[in-house]
């Protein structure tokens, strides 16, 4: 992930893969961690030494006998462009968590969560009672169904 390739991790993903059965994988180049240091030498897409740890990763599929795919494109997507606005594009979920305190009317502007290129926008809200939800989470681990509790104390 974002550009951490090395030919020694290679060997291991791999070998770790095949010690677990795995029979098939994907190589997909994708971008998660803002290019965050892994204290591996950055391997930039589409370049000579990406394509040459490319056929390094084939070579080892091979010996091990793991079929290797790859995916069209550098990231997640098929197709794309600078024509492709932010709200077109593809999107992900996000979110901020806010705590008031309840028991009144509240009129507060919750936080803004992280956004790519400045876009964002809301999808859902979702408040719960914390009193409530810590109670629903510990009936739940206890395998109790849920609808009798809640019924039992008028939630």
């Amino acid at each position: 992930m974002d550009n951490a390739i090395s030919k020694e991790g290679i060997t291991r993903d791999l070998e770790a893969m095949k010690a677990q059965g795995v029979t098939g994988t994907t190589i997909l180049n994708i971008s998660m961690f803002n290019e965050r240091d892994f204290g591996v030498k950055p391997v930039i897409f589409n370049t000579p030494e990406w394509w040459e740890m490319y056929r390094f990763a084939l070579a080892e599929a091979n010996r091990l006998d793991i079929i290797v795919g790859i995916h069209n494109c550098d990231g997640w997507n098929t197709s794309g462009g600078p024509w492709i606005t932010p709200e077109k594009s593809m999107k992900q979920y996000v979110w901020s968590k806010t705590i008031i305190n309840g028991g009144n009317k509240v009129d507060t502007l919750l936080a803004k969560p992280f956004a790519r290129m400045d876009y964002y926008k809301d999808v859902y809200v979702i408040a719960s009672n914390t009193f409530y939800s810590r109670v629903v989470q510990f009936v739940m681990s206890c395998f109790i169904p849920v609808t009798s509790f809640l019924s039992a104390i008028n939630f």
